[in-house]
């Protein structure tokens, strides 16, 4: 049988200094843990065991008591008779048990002082070799002599969100565009080497280069002496553009190493400049078909804009490296809600 003590005011429970942590600060510190607890019987408890939660991301071989009440020395191996705190451990969990004391019940008679009725214990301990950055709680269930447990708050260990900046760079393949080029680099902004699910935002600097199909029309048309003539027009364009893309995804940490992700991603045409190319070939009429070129005139027109061509899309990623924090490599594929724009990324990324 346990019975939960749940009121605001409870003299039995558990505290930590690790409420909120900085995940890069924490590897060397020893945070600190204190069970408060209270004999609200009639009579003195003799032994008070506390049986407290280790959460697996702390190192219970490195436990180490700072401070105590009923104040008492540390019990030796062998079995003594004069008041002394004991450790031992389970899988999950400290036993701390206070040997041989005497520790007065509130309710007692002739008991005058109430804090004397009260005790605790402080204790310390190091962070494990390989642990994760994810939320853990602990409490602990307090047995003043053979009596019921009496279980504790939580006692929880939290960690900042941290910020982790990356700098990448890599190549878009556009593969429905013609002799498409496009190389990027950025930066990213993400949350400290969080464990499973965390968000990232992305702000990419790209130089593209593609051509669009070439457009030819042909006819007949009237020479300056009235003859007619065949005639033909071939049109190019080529472009040479600077973009902004700036993805958010939702992203998943499968382990230490793969990773995979997916999200919305815009894209603006920081600067814009087209050249149109303009060929017109005049050739002899043979039948309404082309016979002996006559005459041949190319001509070249360059325009500029900025700020342009807004395209929106959905990616999905994965990559393969060191997930949480250093390098790694990703490949991206972007499906534009425009047509001609999916393209494939491939990058390097590494996270500080």
């Amino acid at each position: 049988m346990e019975m939960e003590i749940v009121t605001s005011h409870d003299p039995n429970k558990m505290s930590s200094n690790a409420t909120f942590l900085n995940y890069r600060l924490v590897r060397f510190k020893r945070p600190k843990f204190k069970i408060r607890f209270q004999n609200n019987g009639e009579g003195p408890a003799r032994t008070i065991r506390l049986e407290t939660d280790i959460p697996n991301m702390f190192d219970k071989t490195t436990i180490q008591v700072e401070d105590m009440y009923p104040k008492c020395k540390i019990c030796p191996k062998q079995v003594v008779k004069y008041s002394c705190l004991d450790t031992t451990f389970t899988e999950t969990q400290a036993i701390f048990t206070f040997k041989n004391i005497y520790l007065p019940g509130s309710e007692q008679k002739n008991v005058k002082d109430y804090d004397s009725t009260k005790g605790f214990v402080k204790y310390s301990l190091k962070f494990g070799k390989d642990f994760h950055k994810i939320k853990t709680k602990s409490r602990t269930a307090i047995i003043f002599d053979k009596n019921d447990p009496i279980i504790t708050n939580y006692s929880t260990t939290r960690f900042l969100p941290g910020v982790s900046v990356g700098v990448k760079t890599g190549y878009n393949a556009f593969s429905d565009l013609k002799n498409s080029t496009s190389y990027f680099i950025g930066a990213t902004i993400s949350p400290y080497k969080s464990y499973k699910w965390y968000w990232q935002a992305e702000l990419l600097n790209s130089f593209h280069r593609y051509e669009s199909e070439s457009s030819v029309t042909e006819g007949l048309t009237d020479s300056p002496t009235g003859e007619q003539q065949f005639e033909r027009i071939t049109t190019n364009n080529s472009y040479k553009i600077i973009d902004w893309e700036f993805p958010v995804l939702a992203r998943y940490n499968i382990n230490n190493y793969p990773g995979i992700g997916a999200g919305l991603q815009g894209m603006v045409s920081l600067s814009e400049k087209r050249t149109e190319q303009i060929l017109i070939e005049n050739f002899e009429n043979i039948n309404t078909q082309p016979g002996a070129l006559i005459l041949a005139n190319d001509s070249s027109e360059e325009t500029s804009d900025s700020f342009s061509n807004f395209r929106s899309g959905f990616l999905v990623e994965a990559t393969a490296g060191f997930a949480r924090i250093g390098p790694s490599v990703g490949a991206r594929y972007v499906f534009s809600f425009k047509e001609q724009f999916n393209y494939l990324q491939l990058y390097a990324l590494w996270k500080f």
